[in-house]
């Protein structure tokens, strides 16, 4: 999965997520928390929908919390995930 895709899935996941529209604006500098008003249990949703669509497993006692700053260092985490899982 390249980077593009990678933020469109994310894009996806997250209006799924929150069950809303997310704003067309997004880019990679969105931030994930503040910006969109994510909590814990919203990540951890979007964590298990992302692992469904991407086909890859996170481990979540690995998983740095810098991952969730913005939409590029998530589509960063996705694409080494996916490239990892061979996809």
């Amino acid at each position: 999965m390249d980077r593009i895709e990678a933020v469109e899935l994310i894009g996806t996941v997250i209006a799924k997520v929150l069950g809303r529209t997310v704003p067309g604006d997004l880019s990679e500098d969105t931030r994930l928390l503040e910006g969109l008003g994510m909590d814990s249990t919203a990540v951890l949703e979007m964590l298990m929908e992302l692992e469904d669509c991407g086909g890859f497993q996170v481990e979540v006692d690995e998983l740095d919390p810098r991952v969730f700053q913005t939409m590029g260092t998530l589509a960063d985490y996705v694409c080494e995930m996916t490239a990892a899982a061979g996809r």
